[in-house]
């Protein structure tokens, strides 16, 4: 393939040698990028279109041994390391054919393996000398023979995995005590019950899941969910919490949820009308729980969003609607930026404007007041509020992809936040816990545990600073809810079409924390959760989701960065999530890394966010040989 156009006419251009490797590619977007190849034919180095080149040494069998950035920094990549580190006492040579240790500025990550390669053991070893250590064991024999047998957090909990005698997960105990039973399976692999013993109500806690003929999703105890002849949801009641109406408490609500899209399947439009009228208390109307009631979005030929319209309905039924028309780069599908228009029913329009800049590559150095700044590998590194002094927050990346450290100093007190993610039969990006160093104030913790379901990782239960609470995930396996042991819902994330709208607790009465909530309204003690979309980390930082290889934007729709895989997720523009669905997307993906015995390798993985059903294109689906994979 020469030249590829997408449906505005932007074009991406390749050159290729005698071996059918591209060796550059160039368009609008994302500038130039060159690629040269070894006399193997693999990838040597890879530099982009502001001139940061990355160079990867390889061992004789292709492995990636070292990889250099432009600023001389590297990740070093060490195989068949022998060792208690590196293998299982038992079998000391188990080590062998596999990567051992990756060593990367900022972190060393360690892998100890059993005589079948599975990671047992992995460490990470900050610079600072501090250490977390996740330890796996696996069945031996019988029913889920080859299955986890037991996860060892970084905390020291363990997390037990039973399953019957055809290998069926049916119960997940935490540190000796029951966390998860009775889960039940279809023949798909889609869970369809189960119970949280540790949740203390009348009748005991438990989940109920019904699918259709075509295995979607139609009941849950979030909701319930219509489906049209194209799988797209064309109706979602959501079952939420809103304070009541004299504001000392809360109660249920039925909220309904109609999506509305155009002959292409993109959505646009959604309306939240709840199904009974609630009484709230005074000062309070229902888009200060919910966020807009109605949602209107246009776009062009290749789904970059032209306008967007939000109304809501403020206390006293006040109508305040909210406009915004987006300017697009001429050639490509940068956004430029927006102007915003906010009418108030009786009041006078104010109208601002933000603009975007972005550099050579296409990524977004500043959007508004928000400046970002990028390493010498083109990750994100840091986030900088206005032109006036020095706070921020800056991350540090491992070479598999994971940000495994984050210094935030925009907050008061500031954090320094390790995350540690899980390895065996779950995705690269999956969070297994959080673990927050503030400059003053008590640490913070927060483990999750999953579910490993046909669709991917599924968060079913949480230990956020000692306390347990269940986790209530919608179709996509996305956290709606969490519940706490006695009962009463602590956190919430209304479902919405970019997840625009953050979540509320039980400690606002799940008034959004951009209102006033009615004093006495609060029923649980306030709860900090940051995953979102499958495979997201919300940032509150910047209010972005981290979402692997790039961050997504809420408020807009779009990513920070193009898609590090290119056209190969399709012609759809670079930074877009064009709703197809109520969280569903289409087929733009993004880059994962797995390990393997030949090296470290990009795999064809969906960002899964925001807007995926996305089971039939869960897991690896191949690998990607292209100038940006590593092989």
């Amino acid at each position: 393939m020469a030249e590829i156009s997408d449906f505005i006419g932007t074009k991406t251009s390749y050159t290729s040698n005698a071996q059918a490797n591209p060796v550059q590619e160039s368009s609008p977007d994302i500038g130039l990028i060159k690629t040269s190849y070894g006399a193997s034919g693999l990838a040597e180095t890879i530099s982009d279109a502001l001139n940061r080149k990355t160079t990867i040494a390889r061992d004789l069998t292709g492995r990636p041994t070292k990889i250099t950035y432009q600023d001389n920094s590297a990740s070093v990549l060490n195989y068949d390391l022998l060792g208690s580190n590196f293998a299982d006492p038992a079998t000391p040579r188990a080590g062998i054919g596999y990567l051992s240790e990756v060593k990367d500025p900022g972190v060393t990550t360690r892998y100890r393996r059993d005589l079948l390669g599975r990671v047992t053991q992995k460490q990470q070893i900050l610079t600072t000398g501090e250490t977390r250590v996740v330890a796996y064991s696996y069945v031996t024999a019988g029913g889920g023979a080859g299955n986890i047998a037991s996860i060892t957090y970084p905390s020291g909990s363990v997390l037990g995995y039973t399953y019957d005698s055809v290998g069926r997960l049916t119960d997940l105990v935490l540190n000796g005590k029951p966390l998860i039973s009775n889960l039940k399976w279809n023949p798909l692999g889609q869970p369809i019950g189960w119970q949280w013993p540790f949740v203390s109500v009348s009748g005991g806690y438990s989940s109920t899941r019904t699918y259709d003929t075509a295995a979607q999703l139609v009941q849950s105890e979030l909701g319930s969910y219509t489906w049209n002849a194209a799988g797209r949801i064309s109706g979602l009641t959501q079952n939420i919490m809103v304070p009541n109406a004299v504001g000392n408490g809360v109660v249920p609500l039925a909220l309904s949820t109609a999506y509305t899209y155009d002959a292409l399947g993109r959505m646009t439009a959604v309306a939240h009308v709840p199904t009974v009228k609630p009484t709230l208390p005074s000062g309070v109307g229902l888009s200060a729980i919910t966020g807009p009631d109605q949602v209107g979005m246009a776009y062009d030929a290749n789904g970059n969003r032209q306008s967007i319209v939000n109304q809501q309905t403020e206390a006293g039924g006040r109508i305040t609607t909210h406009q915004r028309v987006y300017a697009q780069g001429i050639g490509n599908n940068r956004l430029l930026g927006y102007t915003q228009t906010q009418s108030v029913a009786g009041g006078a329009d104010t109208t601002t404007q933000t603009a975007y800049s972005y550099d050579a590559t296409g990524a977004i150095t500043q959007a508004g007041a928000d400046f970002y700044g990028y390493g010498a590998n083109g990750r994100l590194q840091s986030v900088k509020h206005g032109t006036v002094g020095n706070a921020s927050a800056t991350y540090v990346y491992n070479a598999l992809g994971q940000r495994v450290l984050k210094k935030n100093t925009l907050g008061s007190p500031a954090v320094t936040t390790q995350t540690v993610y899980a390895d065996g039969p779950y995705d690269a990006s999956t969070v297994l816990g959080t673990y927050g160093t503030p400059a003053t104030g008590k640490p913070t913790q927060t483990e999750v545990v999953y579910l490993p379901t046909a669709s991917g990782p599924m968060p079913i239960a949480a230990s956020i600073d000692g306390r347990l609470y269940a986790i209530h995930s919608d179709h996509l396996n996305t956290p709606r809810r969490l519940t706490q042991a006695d009962g009463k819902v602590a956190w919430q994330w209304v479902t919405t079409a970019f997840g625009e709208v953050p979540p509320s607790t039980g400690a606002t009465g799940f008034v959004l924390e951009t209102s006033s909530a009615p004093k006495g309204a609060a029923t649980t003690i306030p709860v900090k959760f940051d995953l979102r979309f499958p495979g997201q980390v919300a940032d509150e930082e910047s209010g972005l989701f981290y979402n692997f290889r790039r961050s997504y934007d809420p408020a807009t729709g779009r990513y920070t960065q193009n898609d590090p895989i290119g056209m190969v997720g399709g012609v759809e523009s670079v930074w877009v999530r064009i709703p197809e669905s109520a969280d569903v997307h289409g087929p733009v993906w993004s880059g994962r890394v797995s390990m393997q015995p030949a090296g470290v390798r990009y795999t064809l993985e969906s960002d899964r966010s925001p807007l995926a059903q996305d089971r039939h294109h869960r897991g690896r689906h191949g690998w990607y040989a292209r100038k940006r994979s590593w092989q």
